[in-house]
């Protein structure tokens, strides 16, 4: 299994994205629950409000950079970055027992590293589905390049009649990891970089085969 730095440092920012967001929500508690006591006239007095304020940047701030620090490191780790024109990834389908086949998938996150994993499968149609990742130039700066991530297998033809197999390609999305999880959902509704899902179909019919995946800014292509 491919590990990195990153990975901690993925879990640290998380713990204090965590942290920092439920200290804001503490203290946005404490000046709701205040204003309703002056409603209902339960509280009298007047809060400080220049130092109300200047806590609740402070709390913005160290969210905004906790959550920047997260995603970073969280893109470098998820998502490998590809050179277009060359192969990013190799696909085998290996014959097994019965109506069952075996799928590896090979990726090279960089010129020395490699990781790779697989799943068994029964026989039929399948859509490879991953995404690919734009990042814009403040982020590159930080280190984050383009790249792409598979993020599962789809059984059948078409996305509205399928069964969904989870895979653990390059670890940017482990199945049933709270924190992986977590951070993919957020991605999706709160997107620091363009993100864009594709697929490839694919079939596995017990026979020994193998192609190559090519990455674009507009999706995969294969040999």
């Amino acid at each position: 299994m491919y590990a990195s730095a990153a990975d901690y440092f993925v879990y640290i920012g998380f713990f204090f994205m965590v942290a920092i967001f439920i200290s804001l929500l503490i203290f946005l508690g404490r000046r709701i629950g205040w204003l309703f006591g002056v409603i209902f006239g339960m509280t009298v007095g007047s809060p400080n409000y220049k130092s109300a304020v200047a806590k609740f940047l402070v709390l913005i701030f160290f969210l905004a950079v906790s959550g920047i620090f997260t995603y970073v490191n969280f893109y470098i780790r998820a998502y490998p970055a590809y050179q277009p024109g060359k192969v990013g990834a190799e696909v085998y389908l290996y014959a097994s027992t019965g109506d069952y086949s075996s799928i590896s998938i090979k990726i090279q996150r960089d010129e020395k590293t490699q990781s790779q994993q697989g799943a068994a499968l029964p026989n039929g149609s399948y859509l490879l589905m991953g995404e690919t990742l734009s990042a814009p130039d403040w982020l590159k700066s930080l280190g984050v390049t383009d790249g792409f991530r598979f993020y599962g297998l789809v059984k059948g033809q078409y996305t509205s009649n399928y069964d969904t197999k989870n895979i653990d390609i390059n670890v940017s999305e482990k199945p049933g990891n709270f924190v992986w999880d977590t951070l993919v959902a957020i991605q999706e509704i709160f997107p620091l970089a363009d993100i864009e899902k594709h697929y490839i179909p694919l079939y596995a019919d017990g026979y020994n085969a193998n192609f190559n995946v090519y990455v674009t800014p507009d999706g995969f292509k294969r040999d």
